[in-house]
Parts: structure tokens; C-alpha cells; sequence
């Protein structure tokens, strides 16, 4: 894999959600960070023995395999990074979320809106170049 250098998020709190999930049954944090970056790339945190990671690469690469590859089109990334920042104005500013449309019952924080934003927006700006 490219340059590995995830760094912790700025909260490693265990009330803070992260968007892949946990990794501590991993052997070493390398190899919680190959897995976790192999699943969704740039732009998601992991959890590793109670801490909260992003799966960034210092080179800024994009390592999925294959069958962990976003193929989902322009009009999807534009929707949800707005979704995703609505939602996290929502819960700053008012306290409401729509986070219901996910229709799984899972909550998060606006924080991980942010994140999930980011990250749709640079898939878009990806597709969109290509």
C-alpha cells in the first residue's frame, strides 16, 4: 500500500462512531490500517484499541481492491455530500437529524456527516474529472 500515516482523529472518545468500524481484533495497528483503508479507501475512520483513526494515506493514494471500489455514479456523491452537510448543520444549529433516511436505525454525529460529505465530494470531483 502507498504511504500508511493514519493519524488519530481529533476526539478519541468511545462515544464518537467511526465509519468502518473496529479493527482492534487486528494482530497490529499496519494491519487494522491495511484492512480498514482496503474497505473504503481515503476519507473514513476506524477504531483500533479504543482509538479513533482515518484511513488517509500520505500520499493521498487510493488503495481499495476492487471489489471495495465505489462505482457509484456523479448524481449519488452529489446528493449525499449535500445530505450530509444539511444533516450536520441539522444537528449543530437545531438538535434534528435526518439520519432516518439510511432506514438502519443508526445514529452518528455531525462530525461523521462532515467526514461522510468530505468524502462523497471527493468521489464526485474523482468522477467528474475522469
Amino acid at each position: 500500500m502507498g504511504n500508511e500515516e493514519s493519524s488519530s482523529s481529533s476526539s478519541t472518545s468511545s462515544t464518537q462512531t467511526s465509519s468502518l468500524g473496529d479493527f482492534s481484533s487486528k494482530n497490529s495497528f499496519g494491519s487494522a490500517f491495511k484492512e480498514a483503508h482496503s474497505r473504503g479507501g481515503s476519507g473514513h475512520t476506524f477504531t483500533y484499541n479504543g482509538n479513533l483513526y482515518n484511513t488517509n494515506c500520505k500520499d493521498g493514494g487510493d488503495y481499495r481492491k476492487s471489489e471495495h471500489q465505489d462505482h457509484r455514479d456523479l448524481s449519488y456523491h452529489k446528493r449525499h455530500a449535500t445530505g450530509h452537510q444539511v444533516n450536520a448543520w441539522l444537528k449543530d444549529n437545531t438538535g434534528t437529524n435526518i439520519d432516518w433516511i439510511n432506514r438502519s436505525g443508526k445514529t452518528w454525529s455531525s462530525d461523521t456527516d462532515r467526514r461522510r460529505a468530505e468524502y462523497h465530494q471527493r468521489e464526485y470531483n474523482k468522477k467528474s474529472t475522469k
